[in-house]
């Protein structure tokens, strides 16, 4: 079942790869935002509905339940479907920064995974009652529409389009086609619909009413149709929409392709006002398909996902230009920075001779023991076994005999247990998540406010599950009680058991321990020093590089290979395109020596300013010059903290911003030692 919804996302995505900005990372983590913070969201918002209809006339609970179902229910879905991205364009710049194909593909991400929590809740439990095979799928006889349901296996899913987790039995075994996920295509089609109103100029914004008003429409007739098969009513009037219902699966497409058409005018229309965040090749009117596919060729494994990356985050510059100059102008500098540095390292023999200089390098040893680092890492996979035994490895009629066991009193009261520990491990990982999430708005990037937020609404949502499940297990409820009976999402929640709700609780635990591993201490950090052989200290001052952010862990990888590293002359000259074996058989000075003219050089190039040979301890101050005070072996001896270097070089630059004497203090001047013991006099705490 998640792998079928996550296939038609993915399906979405690879066509919507011209335009779209969003990484796929995002567009799955979406998908989970979908199963947990979606449907705990709507779950919510029917109780209250319902519940309150039943109460204000009197009427029971399972009569407004099944009027709600046709009524406001769908109304209440499609929103709450796109409910993530209502929230996220309150944001200017991922406002700004997504394209309308990412609008698309994020209301299509969050639509499956709801569709996923509705085929989770009713049958993930229920394996011992299904019959067929792990490749062609499974059939489970008992089910609400009376001809059984099939969940598909994953070589039908991958010759299908947009299949659905669970889809009619009848319709699969009459003519082999899986049914279509309809939640994804609705939701695509109000995905799109938000982004015409967001991105819309004038009256054309207004039409993005349209495909949201369709969507909840049909929602309505299809359930309507469920509840009272064959009977028009007040209904009558949706019969133009339920003719479009047969090809639903082609209108996300359709729409699909009037995105790429129109964002597709918009990054021709930018990428010719920005020809600065141009690769040279581009700029001579090279295809930007050939002049990247030859950048990700140089340097394998790392080049494909640079190339990738940048082109994203180019994307996100070029749409923000569009929409809003001053989020625009905070990103330029960025995407500005890593285009340069893709130009010098450009050259296939830049990758081979940071491989070898790396290759000889003593292995990086991050600080600290693997155990005091990753704790959470390993707490949270070791309080999601149980849910993976459960849902995963007892998924299967073979093995259900696993659901069976765990659902007995003694391994229930041991699964509790976890799932005590489990709730606390959610609320601990939401509350350290959306304490970054100031932070991550600050950024110039959209990605990681992104990333920030549906990781905390992921976390929301399976503790509200969670939560909801342990006050009914220690109520007295066992296993295979229900936490909530008589309510819609096509009553999935009504058969969802405890045990479950424990489970998916637990499970959550798989996509919110990635937000412990960001940072340079995190998964991606380790990742790049265990690959590229660089330690702790490089990683750090690798990172302070301008642009590097944008790109992630990938970003060190280029900077290492442009020449961006510590500057301390342990392979970071590889950057400036000089050959294969350059400097070998030096000296330790003639090796500085080299790498000295190779600065200069590069200064020179960058800055059309000489570089200045006099012998006095000052010059004009410029952009090459600061960099060679701040990167030079003499100041990270005197201060090897690479926090209180950059502190030092804002106190520079402050002191010029307020009249002092324009200049550039030559590492190891008298000048220099000067200013350093004026700043530590000034900040005495930062002296080393």
């Amino acid at each position: 079942m998640m792998i079928a919804a996550c296939y038609g996302v993915l399906q979405l995505a690879v066509l919507g790869s011209p335009t779209r900005s969003v990484r796929i990372a995002n567009l799955l983590l979406a998908v989970t935002v979908g199963l947990y913070g979606c449907g705990a969201v709507a779950v919510v918002l029917q109780l209250l509905y319902t519940r309150s209809v039943a109460a204000l006339t009197s009427t029971p609970v399972g009569e407004v339940v099944r009027t709600a179902s046709f009524t406001m229910d769908p109304i209440i879905e499609e929103v709450v479907k796109v409910l993530p991205l209502l929230i996220l364009v309150l944001s200017r710049r991922i406002r700004a920064q997504w394209s309308l194909t990412d609008y698309l593909l994020i209301g299509a991400a969050t639509g499956a995974g709801f569709a996923l929590v509705e085929a989770t809740m009713r049958w993930s439990h229920r394996a011992g009652q299904a019959v067929g095979d792990v490749f062609h799928g499974y059939t489970v006889g008992a089910g609400l529409f009376g001809g059984g349901q099939h969940i598909p296996g994953p070589l039908s899913t991958l010759l299908s389009w947009l299949p659905a987790p669970v889809g009619d039995a009848e319709a699969y075994l009459l003519n082999g086609s899986l049914t279509t996920n309809l939640h994804l295509a609705w939701s695509a089609l109000a995905g799109f619909g938000v982004g015409l109103l967001v991105r819309g100029r004038g009256w054309q914004r207004w039409l993005g009413v349209l495909p949201w008003a369709f969507a909840a429409l049909d929602h309505m007739a299809f359930n309507h149709e469920l509840v009272h098969p064959g009977e028009g009513g007040i209904w009558f009037f949706v019969g133009g929409v339920r003719l479009l219902e047969h090809v639903l699966w082609l209108l996300p497409l359709a729409l699909l392709a009037v995105a790429v058409v129109v964002d597709w005018q918009q990054l021709r229309a930018g990428k010719a006002a920005l020809p600065d965040v141009l690769l040279p090749g581009e700029r001579t009117g090279q295809p930007s398909l050939a002049v990247l596919g030859r950048f990700a060729t140089v340097g394998l494994p790392w080049t494909p996902f640079i190339a990738m990356r940048f082109v994203l985050v180019r994307r996100a510059l070029v749409y923000a230009h569009a929409r809003d100059t001053t989020v625009a102008d905070g990103l330029l500098g960025q995407v500005r920075a890593v285009r340069e540095q893709m130009e010098r390292a450009s050259d296939a023999a830049v990758w081979r001779a940071m491989a070898a200089r790396r290759a000889q390098a003593a292995p990086a040893r991050p600080r600290g023991s693997l155990l005091g680092r990753y704790w959470k890492v390993g707490v949270s996979l070791i309080l999601a076994v149980p849910s993976v035994f459960f849902l995963v490895l007892g998924g299967f009629p073979a093995t259900s005999g696993i659901q069976k066991l765990m659902a007995t009193e003694v391994v229930f009261a041991v699964l509790t247990i976890f799932s005590i520990a489990a709730l606390a491990m959610v609320a601990w990982s939401v509350f350290v998540t959306a304490r970054r999430m100031p932070a991550a708005f600050r950024e110039a990037y959209a990605d990681p406010a992104v990333s920030t937020s549906f990781r905390t609404g992921v976390g929301a949502g399976s503790l509200g599950v969670g939560l909801l499940g342990m006050s009914k297990v220690i109520g007295g409820a066992g296993a295979t009680g229900h936490p909530v009976s008589n309510v819609h999402i096509l009553d999935a929640i009504s058969q969802m058991t405890n045990i479950l709700a424990l489970g998916l609780l637990a499970l959550s635990l798989l996509a919110l321990f990635a937000a412990f591993m960001g940072g340079t201490g995190g998964l991606g950090g380790a990742l790049v020093m265990a690959a590229a052989r660089i330690s702790m200290l490089e990683l750090l001052q690798m990172i302070a590089i301008a642009g590097m952010s944008v790109m992630g862990a990938l970003g060190l990888i280029l900077a290492m290979a442009a020449g961006g590293g510590s500057g301390t002359g342990s392979g970071e000259g590889e950057g400036s395109g000089e050959g294969e074996g350059e400097g070998e058989g030096e000296s330790e000075s003639e090796r500085q020596a080299r790498e000295q003219r190779e600065r200069r050089q590069e200064y020179e190039d960058k800055y059309g300013e000489e570089y200045g040979e006099e012998p006095g301890g000052d010059q004009r101050i410029s952009d090459g010059n600061k960099m060679e005070l701040e990167d030079s072996g003499w100041l990270k001896d005197e201060v090897p903290n690479p926090d209180v270097r950059r502190r030092f070089m804002d106190w520079l630059q402050r002191g010029h911003e307020v009249g002092e004497e324009h200049v550039h203090l030559r590492p190891g001047s008298r000048e220099a030692a000067q200013a350093l013991e004026e700043f530590f006099q000034e900040f005495p705490e930062l002296r080393p």
